[in-house]
């Protein structure tokens, strides 16, 4: 953590900026990257002031737009020139017009709420792509979606990040009650394993 706080304080301090954006933009473009991982931890380091709030924000929602506009493009230009020119019979032409319709339909709200739902928003900027829906709602309403969610999290992780020293001692009161709890269940059940194997001996003998 002390390098990281020389690193961010000396005049290389940007690579970290530049690091985060493409690890958010990974997360927004690669199958299982674990999704909101960096982000939630970027505004943890927030809360406990080793990043500037504003700027990496700001970067989050840029590197996620960014992520959500290549995978469209992508999508758009060699997706489905790639189907179309393969003709596959599962994606017959009155299928895939049967599928245009309805991402048409609901598509824009999907893109909406997209971004609530886990593990949708790759295959939300795909679909968006695919079926050619209009680039500049599309993306209008993704960065309704993606300000909204990389505000909560930011918001819980800056929250988390300013009363790390009170929620390390819940999680370590929580951690102790737990114990407990596990040990007095599992007492229970060595208890009801032990007379049912009783039982059972005196129905055999």
């Amino acid at each position: 953590m002390n390098a990281l706080i020389d690193l961010l304080t000396s005049d290389s301090g940007w690579i970290v900026y530049a690091i985060l954006f493409l690890l958010i933009f990974l997360e927004n473009t690669v199958p299982f990257v674990p999704g909101d991982a960096v982000l939630a931890f970027s505004s943890y380091l927030v809360g406990i002031g080793i990043l500037r709030p504003y700027l990496t924000f700001l970067l989050t929602i840029t590197a996620a737009i960014a992520g959500f506009i290549f995978i469209y493009f992508v999508a758009h230009f060699w997706g489905r020139t790639f189907v179309d020119r393969k003709k596959f019979r599962v994606l017959s032409p009155e299928r895939m017009a049967k599928m245009d319709r309805r991402v048409h339909q609901h598509g824009y709200w999907g893109l909406a709420v997209g971004r609530f739902v886990p593990g949708s928003r790759l295959l939300m900027a795909f679909m968006a792509g695919f079926t050619r829906l209009k680039f500049l709602p599309a993306i209008l309403y993704t960065s309704l979606s993606i300000i909204a969610w990389n505000g909560l999290i930011f918001i819980l992780g800056r929250l988390i990040g300013e009363n790390r020293q009170a929620i390390a001692g819940f999680i370590a009161k929580y951690n102790q009650i737990a114990s407990i709890v596990v040990l007095i269940l599992l007492a229970i059940l060595i208890a009801w394993y032990v007379n049912h194997k009783a039982k059972r001996l005196e129905r055999a003998s």
